[in-house]
C-alpha cells in the first residue's frame, strides 16, 4: 500500500509541475502578446521565436479537423494513466516517462475543455509551433522507448553462462538430475548389462585351484555282471 501511495505522490508532483508550467506560460503569452505577435529569441542557422498562436489539432498542430476527437483521446489517455500507473511504473525511467506524458496531456486537455483550442508559442525554424505540454509529451515518449530498450532480454553471450551437462551426458532438453544411489544393500551400481549369451557362458570361479568342470567317467556295467544270476544254493 505504501508503494502505491509513493507512486501516486511521484505522479502528482511531476505531472502537476508540468501542468502548472504549461498553464502559466500560456497565460503569460495570452496576456502579453497579441495573436500572431512575435518576439525573436535566437537568430542564425537555428531560428527560435516566441509567437502567440493556437491550434485545434493534436501535438504540433497535427490533424486540425479532429478537434473533439483529440479531446476525447486525451481524456481517455489521462484516465488510463492515472488508473494503471502503479502497475505500469516498474522502473525509474518508466515512471518519469508516464508522469511527463500525463502532465503534458493534462495541459493541452485543459485548453481544449475551457477554450476549445490549444495555445502554442514556441517556434523553431519552419517546424510547427508548439508549447511546453508538447515538449513534455515528446520527452515522455523518448523515455518510454529508452525504458523498453533497457528492458530487452540479454542474449546468451551477454547474460549468464548456461549450465553445462556433466561429462558423458548427451544433449537433452530435460534438465540433468544426478543418478540416485542404490537402495538394496550389496547391489551393484550402476547395473551391468549383459547379453543372454554372455550369461550362459559365464563360469563361476572359486579361490584356490580351479576344479574340472567335466564330470568323472562312469564305467558302464560289464555284460558278465549284468547277465549273472544268483546261485540258489
Amino acid at each position: 500500500m505504501k508503494t502505491v501511495r509513493w507512486h501516486y505522490l511521484f505522479l502528482a508532483l511531476v505531472a502537476g509541475s508540468v501542468w502548472a508550467l504549461d498553464q502559466a506560460s500560456k497565460a503569460w503569452i495570452r496576456e502579453n502578446l497579441a495573436l500572431g505577435a512575435m518576439i525573436p529569441v535566437l537568430q542564425g542557422p537555428l531560428s527560435v521565436r516566441i509567437v502567440h498562436w493556437f491550434n485545434r489539432g493534436g501535438v504540433f498542430g497535427l490533424f486540425q479537423e479532429f478537434s473533439w476527437g483529440w479531446t476525447i483521446l486525451a481524456l481517455l489517455i489521462t484516465l488510463a494513466l492515472i488508473r494503471f500507473y502503479p502497475h505500469l511504473a516498474q522502473d525509474s525511467w518508466l515512471r518519469w516517462a508516464l508522469a511527463l506524458q500525463l502532465g503534458g496531456a493534462l495541459g493541452n486537455l485543459t485548453d481544449r475543455i475551457w477554450r476549445g483550442y490549444v495555445t502554442d508559442f514556441i517556434a523553431v525554424d519552419d517546424f510547427p509551433v508548439f508549447n511546453f505540454a508538447d515538449v513534455a509529451i515528446t520527452l515522455g515518449i523518448l523515455l518510454l522507448l529508452w525504458s523498453a530498450w533497457q528492458r530487452e532480454p540479454e542474449s546468451p553471450e551477454e547474460g549468464e553462462r548456461p549450465v553445462e551437462a556433466p561429462p558423458g551426458e548427451g544433449a537433452s532438453d530435460a534438465p540433468w538430475t544426478p543418478t540416485p544411489a542404490p537402495e538394496a544393500p550389496g547391489a551393484v551400481w550402476p547395473p551391468v548389462e549383459t547379453s543372454i549369451s554372455q550369461q550362459e557362458t559365464a563360469l563361476p570361479s572359486w579361490e584356490g585351484e580351479p576344479s574340472s568342470t567335466e564330470p568323472d567317467e562312469v564305467s558302464p556295467p560289464s555284460s558278465k555282471s549284468a547277465d549273472a544270476t544268483p546261485d540258489p544254493s
